[in-house]
């Protein structure tokens, strides 16, 4: 799997302005960014770029007809290498059924709250990396 300090992040809300912000965090993180403002569209981005794209950021619940599990479960079906995590309200996230690829931060987010959540994900691809 490629570092994710140089990788490329979709990120996914329905909310404008919490899709400018967290692009902002994750660019400050190395990555160069993507974005949709849902489900269904990202699945669209992930149809033309999903090969290259490393980590897909995104809301729990959204417009349109795919939330955040049902898109975590897509692309881990699809784009295994892909590290998907979802920004939830919800404080028990035992009910999303989500793939192995997939975690949970807490929402709302801040730029300390995902640069941690990054560096954790950092130690657990250093420790175990995934095959494609």
């Amino acid at each position: 799997m490629p570092s994710l300090t140089s990788s490329l992040a979709l990120v996914v809300t329905g909310i404008a302005l919490t899709r400018m912000d967290a692009c902002a965090i994750l660019e400050s993180e190395g990555f160069r960014c993507l974005s949709a403002e849902s489900g269904d569209a990202a699945m669209v981005v992930l149809e033309v770029q999903g090969d290259l794209i490393n980590l897909v950021f995104v809301d729990n619940q959204m417009p349109g007809q795919t939330d955040g599990p049902a898109l975590a479960r897509f692309v881990a079906e699809r784009w295994p290498h892909i590290e998907v995590v979802i920004a939830s309200a919800v404080p028990a996230h035992s009910d999303l059924n989500l793939p192995a690829t997939a975690s949970v931060t807490a929402k709302p987010f801040n730029e300390h709250l995902i640069h941690r959540h990054l560096r954790y994900m950092r130690r657990c691809q250093t420790a175990a990396p995934r095959r494609r």
